[in-house]
């Protein structure tokens, strides 16, 4: 968990992590600020406490994360002062270091006016990547350096650049900045 709190703290976008039974585990500072809860509070909630949107729904849509490795989406979240906020999300399943798995939220809010979308299970377009490939997308997408995929994703910065080179040509591009806005343009990343 060390790695991947010292990779998020980092991260601008506010970054939730749930533990696989769906119970808050970790923010970074940009998520409390979007919430307000502080760590200990949202370590007290699950996934149904703070998404408001029917529980039996949200825990399909946490269980199909589970079985693909990864979803986007539109979400509406409880803030703690009672207001509500709508956000994009781009999530992932990670395997930590001790092998339990937990689930990566990145974060943007968006207008509440914004047209609500159903949260998809999988991508518009997924390119034919494998989980791992749109794991590295979505961190791709959101601005992580090499080296800061590397760390989190436990691999040698040279095999970083391998898989970045592997998933560049999969997508048909020839940089990161292209394939982060062929994933944005085609819905494969929110």
């Amino acid at each position: 968990m060390e790695a991947l709190r010292r990779v998020m703290d980092l991260a601008p976008a506010p970054v939730f992590v749930l533990n696989e039974d769906g119970y808050y585990v970790y923010e970074n500072e940009a998520a409390e600020a979007l919430l307000g809860y502080d760590q200990a509070e949202v370590t007290q909630k699950h996934l149904v406490d703070l998404r408001a949107a029917d529980p039996d729904w949200v825990r399909s849509g946490f269980a199909r994360l589970r079985l693909r490795g990864y979803r986007r989406g539109r979400v509406v979240y409880r803030r703690k002062d009672g207001g509500l906020l709508k956000a994009d999300v781009n999530a992932f399943m990670h395997t930590l270091s001790d092998g339990s798995r937990v689930d990566v939220a990145l974060v943007h809010s968006i207008p509440l006016q914004a047209p609500d979308l159903v949260l998809a299970a999988a991508p518009k377009i997924d390119f034919g990547l494998a989980a791992e490939q749109m794991r590295l997308l979505q961190l791709l997408s959101e601005g992580f350096s090499n080296l800061e995929m590397a760390d989190l994703l436990h691999v040698a910065p040279l095999t970083m650049s391998q898989q970045v080179d592997e998933l560049l040509r999969k997508l048909g591009v020839s940089s990161q900045t292209e394939a982060a806005i062929k994933a944005l343009k085609t819905g494969a990343v929110v």
